[in-house]
């Protein structure tokens, strides 16, 4: 019997599946330096504004995933 398929994650604005897991965990499994290069984008604040814009998606999705503690652009002070 096929398996019930899934379109994935949910969209969450448009940012891209790399961005969501910088914000949500600070680092992207596939790229260790991608935090960094987006970073440099808009002289820091990138990351933080991005969490601001889609914080009720953002932190459904990080209850979706389970993680510990809080997202880490949370603490994040710039």
């Amino acid at each position: 019997m096929p398996k019930k398929r899934s379109a994935g994650p949910p969209a969450i604005g448009n940012l891209s599946a790399a961005l969501v897991n910088v914000i949500l965990t600070g680092d992207d499994p596939d790229d260790e330096f991608f935090r960094f290069t987006v970073d440099l984008l808009e002289g820091g604040d990138y990351l933080p504004r991005l969490y601001r814009e889609n914080q009720d998606a953002l932190l459904a999705e990080f209850r979706r995933r389970g993680l510990p503690g809080n997202p880490w652009i949370v603490g994040e002070t710039r």
